[in-house]
């Protein structure tokens, strides 16, 4: 078992170590943004489609045999229609730093790696939240995948069965 170092006997950071860490983080922090960002174009493409498929439901239900495929298609465009809204539903990203926060004499005056060690305190707070976040919408994206592909069945199903 180690023991943790206490705080008066640790070890400043290597600065070229905490350099590398600051760009890493700033690197993921990107990532994390425009997968939310692909995220977002996925659902209002799935969404549009959906609509689409059952924008025309209408002009084909004089045509529709099974009844039973037509109700649960139109229940299934429903359940897309909830996931895409809640998959793409604005939240608040965690994004820092404040410019308003760091524009500050306080924060102007401290040295390079200080700041990027207080930096990296908050990109890991960033991250944590905005994971969960990126996490969230893509479960919501895999329910309107699901709910668009059993209404695509169910309509089709409707009109040749």
């Amino acid at each position: 078992m180690s023991k943790k170092e206490p705080a008066a006997e640790q070890k400043p950071p290597n600065p070229e170590t905490l350099k590398l860490a600051f760009e890493e983080s700033k690197a993921i922090t990107l990532r994390l943004e425009d997968a939310i960002g692909e995220i977002d174009r996925k659902i209002v493409i799935l969404f549009t489609l959906s609509a689409a498929i059952a924008g025309l439901a209408p002009a084909l239900s004089g045509t529709a045999i099974n009844v039973w495929a037509w109700r649960i298609g139109g229940l299934a465009w429903g359940m897309g229609a909830i996931a895409c809204l809640l998959g793409y539903w604005p939240r608040n990203l965690s994004v820092s730093p404040n410019p308003n926060r760091i524009y500050r004499p306080r924060w102007l005056a401290i040295e390079t790696d200080e700041y990027r060690l207080k930096r990296l305190g908050t990109m890991r707070h960033d991250y944590s939240k905005n994971k969960s976040f990126l996490d969230a919408k893509a479960r919501w994206l895999r329910w309107a995948m699901v709910a668009v592909a059993l209404e695509i069945a169910m309509f089709v199903a409707a009109l040749t069965f």
